[in-house]
């Protein structure tokens, strides 16, 4: 990792989604949404197998198990985010089982119920609840919309509806509101609430409320939802920067805030703005000027249930998950030995985009 510090020929002639060409069996790729090793592989290769081999059965399993958490019978949540009972039986004896056993076994085809292309548990955080099994013929399924989320001073307005915030700053329409905090590398944010000499995969859906009271988190808030809204697909991010320094990290959360405060993380990922135009080409930030850095994040599936509300967060740093970025750009992020401190101001047409599925 450090010598091939960038996306270079040695990992490129890595990447498995190179390597699906003409494939014959059938394929079930299956995949956790709080999967801190591995969020984003499940569905790369599943869309790459569509793409280099179309005539193969593939099929996609999404549900919000950690690293392999389809395989532990009493796995029902993270931290204080609850899945339902049942998840690892009910995919195993309902999704697993009849997968191999129709293909192993040569049962007749009148015996056998054909699994749909995607299948999908979703999350809600919510307590004590079965969670549905939804089929899906994509992914996203069909219909889903992109909706843009600004993070700026304003008002939501949907519909023709305006509605003021109750707090915050989450609008969709553009603002010339901007928010300002300084990364300091010798106090970054923390991760995880709790120290630990080991990594928590519990992280991926903590409550992010020990982060309130940092001046270097910025925190954007909508009012609580009059109706469910379910969301399906990657989660984009587009934000304009102003900064001093020469590099950094832009990291950004996607958080449901539920009707108890408990601010449960749904989705969050790192970005550093020397890789802003190409993972494999890296250029310094030229301090002072307007920055765009654009990324995507992993697929989420989950629902924002009636009463809780849309929080996002934006920072520098999540230590020590992430290596904390000397904020000064070198050739090599890893030989840096002079860390400064960096004033980022995040600009009101900053924006996310979620993945909004229809609901019937």
């Amino acid at each position: 990792m450090c010598e091939h510090k960038d996306y270079d020929r040695f990992w490129q002639e890595r990447v498995p989604t190179r390597h699906f060409l003409a494939v014959k069996p059938a394929m079930l790729f299956v995949g956790g949404t709080f999967d801190a090793e591995d969020a984003y592989g499940p569905v790369a290769c599943w869309r790459a197998m569509n793409e280099q081999s179309p005539e193969t059965e593939n099929h996609l399993v999404l549900g919000p198990w950690c690293h392999g958490g389809w395989n532990y019978s009493d796995y029902d949540h993270l931290d204080g985010s609850w899945f339902g009972t049942g998840l690892s039986k009910t995919f195993k004896e309902k999704i697993e089982w009849p997968f191999f056993r129709d293909h192993l076994e040569d049962l007749p085809v009148e015996e056998s119920e054909p699994l749909s292309k995607v299948i999908v548990i979703p999350s809600f955080g919510k307590r004590k609840f079965f969670p549905p099994v939804r089929h899906y013929a994509a992914w996203p399924p069909k219909g889903t919309e992109s909706v843009r989320v600004y993070l700026a001073d304003g008002n939501v307005s949907e519909n023709g509806r305006q509605e003021s915030l109750t707090v915050g700053r989450l609008s969709d329409v553009p603002s010339a509101g901007e928010m300002t905090f300084v990364s300091d590398p010798s106090d970054p944010v923390p991760y995880r609430e709790e120290d630990s000499e080991w990594r928590n995969p519990a992280y991926m859906a903590a409550d992010q409320r020990f982060l309130e009271y940092r001046d270097d988190v910025l925190t954007y808030i909508g009012k609580p939802l009059d109706r469910p809204m379910r969301l399906g697909g990657p989660v984009r991010v587009c934000a304009d920067i102003v900064t001093d320094a020469t590099d950094f990290d832009l990291i950004v959360k996607l958080i449901d805030v539920r009707p108890d405060g408990y601010q449960m993380l749904v989705r969050g990922d790192v970005m550093p703005a020397r890789y802003r135009d190409s993972l494999s080409s890296p250029r310094p930030v030229v301090p002072g000027e307007r920055t765009r850095i654009e990324f995507v994040m992993d697929d989420i599936a989950h629902d924002f249930l009636k009463g809780h509300s849309l929080m996002v967060q934006v920072q520098a740093s999540s230590f020590p998950l992430v290596a904390m970025n000397p904020q000064k750009y070198v050739e090599n992020q890893y030989d840096a030995s002079e860390y400064r401190t960096a004033s980022i101001r995040v600009l009101g047409d900053s924006w996310i985009s979620l993945p909004k599925i229809m609901i019937k």
